[in-house]
């Protein structure tokens, strides 16, 4: 959970808003979107396990309210969630943002090329997840 904590620290700092709280808002909803792609990423790979199509089960046939209802209250059990885990986990996240400020320059630039990776890894992953039927035939 440290490598999470530390990719929220980077996406906190590198954006500069007026209001520091704007930071922490924004870098919690990326750390959600990457934790919604991994959650995409085992939906999909189970799916193809099982024969079972997770995602036709939840459609409603309007695209309309599956994209704006039906979606987002699939998702937001993920947010719920690491909201819950930071909540209960406030002061040892709070002790690994903070020694994460002392870092030297080639920690940093070692640590945020690992960053970087990651998360491109887990998108090119979620890419292969989803087009895997075409390239497996």
């Amino acid at each position: 959970m440290k490598f999470y904590c530390y990719i929220f620290y980077r996406i906190k700092s590198y954006y500069n808003y007026k209001e520091s709280q704007d930071n922490y808002t924004h870098a919690f909803i990326v750390l959600g979107s990457i934790f919604l792609i991994h959650t995409l990423t085992l939906i999909i790979w189970l799916s193809k396990i099982i024969n079972f199509d997770i995602g036709n089960s939840i459609r409603t046939g309007n695209g309309y309210i599956d994209r704006f209802i039906v979606y987002p209250i699939a998702i937001l059990p993920l947010f719920i969630l690491l909201f819950v885990y930071y909540k209960k986990n406030k002061e040892k996240i709070s002790q690994h943002l903070d020694s994460f400020k002392e870092e030297s320059d080639t920690s940093k630039r070692r640590r945020g090329l690992y960053v970087v990776l990651y998360l491109v890894f887990s998108y090119l992953l979620l890419i292969a997840t989803i087009t895997s039927p075409v390239w497996l035939k």
